[in-house]
């Protein structure tokens, strides 16, 4: 699952670094932060995990989605 957020995470950046454009910049914001994105499927897989992995993985993913909210904000 870490590898799956790391992923992403670099997807992302490199998507940001390529857009200038407030429209195309929104459009990738939707994309990936919206219910049903990426972003939102890595907590798919919670219910599979034991409590103490439903915890730390919970952690990733919400630290990683407030990261990506950060990147989009300063962009």
């Amino acid at each position: 699952m870490k590898e799956k957020i790391a992923k992403l995470q670099k997807e992302i950046e490199e998507k940001l670094k390529s857009t200038n454009d407030l429209d195309h910049l929104n459009e990738l914001k939707a994309k990936y932060l919206n219910k049903k994105g990426p972003v939102s499927e890595l907590t798919s897989g919670l219910k599979d995990m034991s409590i103490d992995q439903k915890k730390e993985f919970g952690r990733l993913v919400t630290d990683f989605r407030s990261s990506v909210l950060a990147q989009f904000e300063m962009k």
